[in-house]
């Protein structure tokens, strides 16, 4: 199914989960939104999401490779996972940043009177 596009009713879910995809979505923010349409106003979504690395050395070594990464392989390597979730409709709760593994874990859920589609 697209994510973009999702074929649920609005406020389907008590929870919605991603691992590890927002970087994979052509347009992340669009999946984003879809992810608050399909969630209940009072559910909860919760979502992990690699960073760069925060050591120099290796944050070096990630920003070479970002270069063309989502063309090569189909992922972009966010510096700031928390701030591609605030571009969306979503409204981030709390979040939390991990050096090792370089993850962000994301606590958003959708805007109060949020319009559905």
């Amino acid at each position: 199914m697209d994510a973009q596009r999702l074929s649920f009713a609005d406020d389907s879910f008590d929870h919605v989960i991603s691992s590890l995809s927002t970087c994979t979505f052509p347009d992340p923010i669009e999946a984003l939104n879809e992810m608050g349409r399909v969630c209940r106003p009072d559910g909860e979504i919760r979502l992990l999401e690699h960073h760069k690395w925060d050591a120099p050395v290796l944050g070096g070594v990630t920003e070479r490779l970002d270069e063309g990464e989502y063309e090569r392989v189909g992922c972009r390597l966010y510096e700031d996972p928390t701030g591609v979730v605030r571009q969306s409709n979503l409204e981030v709760i709390t979040h939390q940043r991990w050096r090792l593994p370089p993850f962000t874990g994301i606590i958003p859920r959708p805007p109060t009177g949020s319009p559905k589609r």
